[in-house]
């Protein structure tokens, strides 16, 4: 295969198969010890946060931007994690002192020397939650102080417009499943999920308001492997319930400019709790976006995309919903083969057409600060290999269409 340049710039806009980070980026130092002295409840110095935060967020897109992406993330390098941005904006959530979150997914409770030796350690900083009253945005700015600080590094990488950057935003079910209802006014997690959908409604529409393009992540609706105390029939039942909820806080919001991103989890896994896609992925499949991207790189889901095949000819997916298929893996050291790369691609696109609409890595690769699952060096040589390896996919793809 010969990279092209027409291959090289595929955008979401043309027929070619485009790629895109998910979220995280890795963290400098400085910032890490920040974050977490930060979750550990103590006060840390705004300005000088600030300024690690824009330099690291200007440094990765001005890095993708090089590397050719079509649309590009910020890494959240301002964030504790993917989610816990969240809670400091809300009125009715409390932190519980002295105390932290320290769980464990069903397959690391199989493996207890996999979390000692990696997982446990770090979550010990996440603050543990609890549901002190009725949930409401108690800062309304601060959704727009942050995409305003996207905004100053964006302009920093050359004016890069916000149309083509990506801001991930958590789903409701994802922030209820780290809050203790105890003594709260919401009896049941459906309610909390419907109260929290009420209040993200307002950032998922500034962050389109503001010229970015919207990306939900939306773990829970796969990871039965974190509650499986619960059947999987209601498992499924209350994530179907959860996009039910989800779509009406979407409501209005063009369907170009909305992705969701679901995984089987981001933490040092061994998988062998994920349930087959084909099992859960239904309710998934009615969410108001443009683009669903899923995992395919790991050996559990590397046929995944047959699946979707399956329920696209069954007429179980919306002719409006487009994927995204994770290649790159972001939990171990292995760099991946460019060719065999392309090849993959190329056959996801042979089968799924123009359904397969981008592909991406797996996850994020600090989803939470502290876990990095492996160095800046190695998700660089990564970064830099996806890349290359759409360019040759596309361009065998133009030969033979």
């Amino acid at each position: 295969m010969q990279t092209t340049s027409n291959a090289m710039n595929a955008t979401p806009s043309n027929d070619g198969v485009y790629f895109r980070q998910i979220g995280s980026l890795p963290k400098p130092p400085e910032l890490v010890q920040l974050l977490l002295d930060q979750a550990d409840g103590q006060t840390v110095n705004a300005v000088a946060f600030e300024k690690l935060a824009l330099g690291a967020m200007s440094a990765n897109i001005a890095r993708q931007i090089r590397l050719g992406y079509p649309l590009v993330v910020s890494g959240e390098p301002e964030r504790l994690s993917f989610f816990h941005h969240i809670f400091r904006t809300l009125e009715g959530i409390g932190r519980v002192e002295g105390s932290s979150q320290v769980w464990l997914p069903a397959d690391l409770e199989d493996f207890p020397e996999v979390a000692a030796a990696t997982y446990s350690p770090a979550v010990r900083h996440l603050p543990s939650l609890r549901c002190t009253g009725e949930i409401a945005v108690r800062d309304t700015d601060a959704v727009y102080r942050e995409l305003g600080l996207y905004k100053r590094a964006l302009a920093q990488s050359g004016g890069w417009p916000p149309a083509r950057a990506i801001v991930t935003e958590p789903s409701p079910g994802t922030l209820a499943g780290v809050i203790d209802l105890t003594g709260s006014p919401y009896q049941t997690r459906r309610e909390i999920i419907a109260a929290l959908a009420k209040v993200m409604r307002h950032r998922y529409r500034a962050v389109i308001e503001e010229g970015f393009t919207l990306s939900l992540d939306i773990p829970d609706g796969l990871m039965h492997q974190m509650v499986p105390w619960v059947t999987l029939e209601q498992f499924l039942a209350d994530s179907s319930w959860q996009v039910t909820v989800l779509n009406e806080a979407l409501e209005g919001l063009p369907l170009e400019r909305v992705h969701a991103h679901a995984c089987y989890g981001n933490y040092p896994s061994t998988d062998t709790r994920d349930e087959p896609l084909r099992d859960v992925i239904g309710p998934l499949l009615t969410l108001h976006v443009g683009t669903l991207f899923l995992e395919g790189s790991l050996s559990r889901h590397r046929e995944d995309y047959l699946v979707l095949k399956e329920l696209i000819d069954a007429g179980a997916v919306p002719p409006t919903l487009h994927f995204g298929m994770g290649v790159i893996d972001t939990k171990h050291y292995s760099v991946e083969d460019v060719e065999e790369l392309a090849h993959r691609i190329v056959a996801m696109r042979q089968v799924l057409g123009g359904r397969l609409r981008a592909v991406s890595p797996d996850c994020g690769y600090e989803t939470i600060t502290g876990i990095p699952n492996i160095p800046p060096s190695v998700v660089k040589a990564k970064n830099a290999l996806l890349p290359q390896a759409v360019a040759m996919a596309n361009d065998a793809i133009f030969q033979k269409a």
